[in-house]
């Protein structure tokens, strides 16, 4: 007998499990589903070939004028596969936001791992799926945070090793690393992981990632849920949703630049003063490069330029 291939089989658990979905799963709640406009279906293939599946939840206060943040949330092992509704079966932030329950003002984006794959192992083109939302959403390039729970969560710290500067603040849930020191580099992004203190699903190398993400002078929290195992995920709801609103509320919203742009000469003969042509348009090539700023993503730029006369 013809032994079936892995992507056969993965197909077969496939259908399969939406069978289930389907049966579970009352029909007053998939019309729930279908009428939350709130989250819609996409799709996307990047550079490299991969095609994501994602949603995406619109701010509950939409304004054309106002560039909003963007939350990255990366599910579980439990949400793989290539239907979109399997997202909402880990119990986690999507089905929050699905029912309800939380209502941030920001973009959402909840892109699907495909059947038998890693956050891990695609960090590039995971960055370009959020290039991408930025660009069709014009989301706020300065306040792009991310999250995730399980294998998201591990997703979540290799995207800040891979990319330590880009997120504005980042809260991985049951997480891990393999190599924690990786994860100096994390110095720039506010990090609070949630742990559960008997998790013996991806163990606890969050403490050593925490001491040294703290030791390299970065920002970090871990908080421990003491006698929870690995699903910990139920704590996003914890406080109204306490720790999603602490995630949209980091960013860049203020450059301060102070400069003088005329000064007196101290030394008789010297040729190189603060009111040189260079140091003098100073003031006038930031305006510019700072308008177009204001322009993408709303900064509130303050400028301090002191007029000494002499």
């Amino acid at each position: 007998a013809r032994v079936a291939s892995l992507e056969e089989t993965l197909d077969a658990v496939n259908a399969e499990n939406a069978a289930l979905i389907d049966d579970a799963w009352p029909e007053q709640l998939r019309r729930s589903i279908a009428e939350n406009h709130r989250i819609t279906e996409h799709a996307y293939t990047v550079s490299g070939g991969r095609t994501f599946g994602y949603l995406l939840y619109e701010p509950c206060g939409l304004d054309a004028d106002e560039p909003h943040p963007l939350v990255v949330y990366l599910h579980g092992t439990g949400s793989w596969g290539n239907r979109l509704e399997y997202i909402y079966s880990e119990n986690s932030l999507p089905e929050l936001l699905r029912d309800g329950v939380l209502t941030p003002n920001a973009w959402v984006l909840m892109p699907q791992c495909p059947w038998g794959g890693a956050w891990q192992d695609m960090p590039g083109d995971v960055m370009e799926l959020i290039e991408h939302v930025v660009g069709e959403t014009g989301a706020d390039h300065a306040r792009i945070s991310i999250t995730g729970f399980s294998l998201g969560g591990i997703g979540t710290f290799y995207m800040l090793v891979n990319y330590p500067e880009y997120f504005s603040a980042a809260a991985p849930f049951a997480g891990a690393y393999s190599n924690t020191s990786d994860c100096a580099v994390i110095t720039s992004t506010p990090v609070r992981m949630f742990h559960g203190s008997y998790d013996n699903s991806v163990g606890m190398s969050v403490t050593m990632i925490h001491n040294t993400i703290r030791q390299a002078g970065g920002q970090s929290e871990l908080v421990l849920f003491s006698g929870d195992d690995h699903a910990v995920q139920r704590h996003y709801a914890d406080d109204n949703g306490a720790i999603v609103e602490w995630l949209i509320a980091h960013g860049v919203k203020t450059i301060f630049h102070p400069c003088v742009f005329y000064e007196h000469q101290e030394t008789a003969g010297a040729q190189n003063h603060y009111n040189c042509p260079i140091v003098v348009s100073y003031s006038e090539n930031l305006k510019n490069i700072f308008y177009e700023i204001y322009l993408l993503h709303k900064l509130h730029i303050s400028m301090l330029f002191p007029l000494i006369l002499r």
